[in-house]
């Protein structure tokens, strides 16, 4: 019989999700003392997973997009219970070759400025970039495992067999980096209520 401890990332239950590279999560608990007695406050906890947004073959050039949300948390003491509330659709940017995969929600209001990333480290035939960044509000992303779009509000994704144990889960950072002859990688970053138990 298998120790407790040894889990296998090859049993991982992803259920039907593909693409999957890694899944980590943590959470916390606020406290604090008031005289001798000890208060404690809402568990709220941060999922983040990477994958794959496709499974073809980054031919451009090098690109990268990226989107913080913001989350109003407010905690019911007596239903001891975590409220995200959700508050606009965020800071947004995008980088060089990012194909069809990302689109910009406001794009006539967005800033434009060039940006620069150059490293000698592994010798000087590297390829260095420089390209125009382009900062926005809001983000349509179309890719997989997981496609939104901030301006409907769709940002409280279904993770399947993985949102066992979760609950409601709220997208909070994502960012996509793709590189030539690469597949594209996505990074999600959602905050979530814990269900202590």
């Amino acid at each position: 019989m298998a120790h407790p401890c040894c889990n296998l990332v090859g049993n991982f239950p992803i259920g039907e999700l593909e693409g999957i590279i890694s899944v980590s999560s943590k959470g916390s608990t606020e406290m604090s003392k008031i005289g001798d007695v000890i208060i404690k406050g809402p568990s709220t906890g941060t999922l983040s997973i990477s994958a794959y947004a496709s499974k073809e073959v980054h031919s451009g050039c090098a690109g990268r997009a990226g989107l913080s949300l913001n989350w109003i948390k407010k905690y019911d003491c007596e239903e001891d219970k975590v409220y995200f509330i959700f508050a606009g659709e965020g800071r947004s940017y995008k980088v060089g070759d990012v194909g069809s995969l990302v689109l910009l929600n406001y794009p006539g209001d967005a800033v434009s400025y060039e940006v620069i990333s150059a490293s000698a480290s592994s010798g000087p035939a590297t390829v260095y970039q420089k390209e125009n960044q382009i900062d926005s509000y809001g983000l349509q992303y179309l890719g997989g495992p997981w496609a939104f779009n901030t301006a409907s509000g769709d940002v409280v994704i279904s993770l399947g067999s993985l949102s066992a144990g979760y609950g409601r889960i709220y997208l909070q950072s994502f960012s996509i980096n793709l590189t030539p002859n690469q597949i594209p990688v996505v990074n999600y970053d959602f905050v979530y209520a814990v269900d202590r138990v």
